[in-house]
């Protein structure tokens, strides 16, 4: 255990003989140049010197002390079986060893008291010696030995007794009545004190040292081939051992490079290059160690070596960005949202979003003091029903950022409270012409803005939205007495600034819809007409032009809004219907009904008296038919009396459409609609039919026919 300084001139320590031994087995010595020193080494309490020259102890006692206490309280001190008394320093060699050794100025035994300017010594082994005549300019007597300061002794008020400066060694003559502290020495003829000690001449050789590393110690973003140099005082060749790379976190070997290896050059110059096989990892701290065998001068001295892992150590550079993954959206609400993702290696979180392109907003970067690779960023502050471009964005502790590819969502809020099905969202310079199209389930709406079209801004961000219509329409109804022409319906917004939607335009927008043979069953195509719904209500889009060869329809708006299209069914000379593609009319009744459009179907029926008694609208039992004989695919939105015979199948088979009104046992329609989609995914579910998705094929028939169920 040290006791004091562990460096300088003089160092303490205490423990055990065993202790003691071992530390100086390993205790080593170097000096700048070469030279011969001498060390000493004394088994002594800390603040005592030995001088190994005649065997005495030295110590110094701090106190206020007059001369004549300190001469009686020096005498009362034993140490290792030696008597004290106030040092009497005799010869040049002790003045240098006790001055340059010892804390503080103190007393020494010299005096003139008995006769003015007659020094001699007063204690000790010498006492009764006379060793200087006279004041400052006088002189030693009989060949002993003196170290007064200049111009002393000065006499100066009776100043009889002598004192040591320790920091010079010099001596001063004070009153004897002044206090300080007082050197005790202890050793005489036949009283020497049992101090083990000993001095070793240490004479140290003109070994090869380090003169520059490369990379420096301490550095950062050192090349991950870097090779690694050493520069040295004296030319050098290879001996024997590893250069070993360790690896910092772990203090794992990343290579051990043999010095004797191709790997390493320069053998007799000043420089040693070293070149590693092992690419070393980006961004980590490596040490080097170098054992004292491994370089060595012309003269066979060795290089010390690298031992301890703070003399080379460096970080590699890092370059690559974190890769992001699994970037979703989750806990979506109507102004909120919440991004989550993982990146490869530990990083900061943030997000860019906006309406558009332009990603102007941003979240507060966060985990920059301590990183993370599971990242979650809430998102506030948002519109309803509104598409947003988004983007994650991590950043490494070296400053390399990774973003991840653009992605989309949909605040929750649209109308009907359904999801949208697809969005996208463009940034449309307004002093030219932009064409946005969105594409769902074959049926496309295209959005044209003219030049100059606004001028609330130079851009606008054009957004289009796809629902199922049945969602809307069973929210905010159906314009007038006319009949869905499509299963889609597209919700439009301008929107302004990231956040203002623009309601009106200084010029007309073009819409078109390009719509399916589907859309338009049971609907007579002249008679279709697209209408947006704004201010809680449907509107007939003026300017339209019908291109039934090609299925679109294209109208002009004065807003954005929800755009569907409609029509009316067709309508023979003699009032009889002439259903395009096996639609009935009493179908788009019970079509109506099943949204809850009574009103409307009620208009219908009274457009067509001759085709409705009440049993072929509202049969309170139908039974299974056994005359069918066209087995066809059934799916979602088609009509048909196969379809109600498929209903009455589900009811019957405790798989019911619904308890009660349109579509439960004995209200079947023949129109396919949710309910009938969701009782026949059901029904596939129980018996293992995949996919269960409410599609009426192949697979479910032989599933029916195999248990007895159907009219096959």
């Amino acid at each position: 255990t040290f006791d004091g300084a562990s460096s300088g001139s003089t160092i303490y320590f205490s423990g055990t003989v065993a202790n003691i031994n071992a530390a100086l087995s390993t205790l080593t010595y170097s000096r700048a140049s070469t030279g011969t020193d001498t060390l000493e080494v004394s088994l002594v309490n800390r603040g005592e010197i030995f001088f190994t020259d005649n065997n005495h102890l030295y110590q110094f006692v701090s106190g206020s002390y007059t001369w004549n206490a300190a001469k009686t309280a020096a005498e009362a001190r034993t140490s290792y079986g030696a008597s004290g008394y106030l040092a009497t320093i005799t010869s040049s060699a002790e003045n240098t060893f006790v001055s340059g050794r010892l804390t503080g100025d103190g007393w020494i035994g010299g005096t003139d008291s008995a006769v003015e300017g007659t020094w001699k010594w007063a204690t000790g082994p010498e006492a009764g010696t006379t060793f200087w005549q006279g004041t400052g300019g006088g002189s030693t007597v009989g060949g002993n030995y003196a170290q007064w300061n200049t111009g002393e002794p000065n006499q100066s008020g009776e100043e009889d007794c002598a004192e040591t400066y320790v920091a010079s060694g010099k001596w001063n003559d004070l009153p004897c009545s002044a206090t300080l502290g007082y050197v005790v020495e202890y050793g005489a003829p036949g009283d020497l004190p049992t101090v083990v000690a000993t001095n070793i001449s240490v004479v140290t050789a003109d070994v090869p040292a380090v003169t520059s590393l490369s990379p420096l110690n301490g550095a950062s973003s050192i090349g991950v081939n870097a090779n690694l140099v050493i520069g040295f005082s004296k030319a050098v060749s290879a001996g024997t051992g590893n250069v070993t790379i360790y690896k910092v976190s772990d203090d794992s070997v990343v290579e051990a490079i043999d010095v004797s290896s191709e790997k390493v050059t320069g053998g007799g110059t000043t420089s040693i290059t070293l070149n590693p096989d092992a690419t070393l990892d980006e961004g980590t701290e490596y040490y080097i160690l170098i054992p004292s065998t491994a370089f060595k001068d012309a003269s066979e001295n060795i290089f010390d070596g690298i031992s301890d892992e703070s003399t080379w150590a460096f970080t590699t550079e890092d370059v690559t960005a974190p890769v992001l993954s699994a970037v979703t959206i989750t806990d979506l609400a109507t102004t909120t949202a919440t991004v989550t993702w993982t990146s490869g290696e530990a990083g900061s979180s943030k997000v860019v979003y906006s309406t558009g392109s332009s990603y102007a907003s941003t979240t507060s970067e966060t985990n920059t003091s301590s990183r993370v690779t599971s990242h979650s960023k809430g998102l506030t502050g948002l519109t309803r029903c509104t598409t947003y471009n988004y983007k994650a964005v991590s950043g490494d502790s070296f400053a390399n950022y990774a973003t991840s590819t653009s992605a989309l969502f949909t605040t929750l809020g649209c109308v009907g409270n359904s999801a949208p099905a697809a969005a996208t969202t463009t940034t449309v310079t307004v002093s030219g012409t932009a064409t946005s199209t969105l594409t769902q389930s074959g049926r496309t709406l295209t959005v044209s803005t003219p030049e100059n079209f606004t001028a609330t801004s130079s851009t606008v961000v054009i957004q289009i939205r796809s629902q199922e219509a049945t969602g809307v329409l069973d929210a905010v109804g159906m314009p007038g007495s006319l009949s869905t022409a499509a299963s889609i319906v597209f919700d439009v917004t301008a929107i302004v600034d990231d956040e203002v939607e623009l309601d009106s335009f200084d010029a007309p927008v073009t819409i078109t819809y390009e719509y399916t043979d589907t859309d338009i069953d049971g609907i007579d195509e002249s008679t279709l007409s697209m209408y947006h719904y704004h201010d809680d209500a449907w509107f007939e889009l003026d300017d339209c032009s019908l291109d039934m060869a090609g299925n679109s329809i294209t109208c002009t708006t004065p807003n954005f809004s929800i755009f569907g299209i409609f029509g009316s069914p067709p309508v023979t000379a003699g009032g009889s219907s002439s259903i395009k593609r096996g639609t009935s009319i009493q179908g788009q009744v019970r079509n109506l009904i099943s949204l809850g459009k009574v009103a409307e179907a009620a208009v219908l029926k009274a457009a067509w008296p001759h085709l409705f008694a009440e049993s072929a609208v509202a049969a309170t039992s139908v039974p299974v038919s056994t005359n069918i004989t066209m087995v066809r695919d059934l799916e979602y939105l088609m009509t048909g009396d196969d379809v109600r015979q498929l209903q009455v199948l589900l009811n019957a088979n405790k798989y019911a459409l619904t308890s009660s009104g349109v579509g439960s046992g004995g209200n079947e329609t023949d129109y396919f609609g949710t309910l009938t989609r969701t009782a026949l995914s059901r029904y596939q579910t129980a018996n293992g039919i995949t996919p269960a998705v409410g599609y009426f094929g192949p697979l479910t028939r032989a599933q029916m026919k195999s248990v007895g169920i159907g009219w096959w």
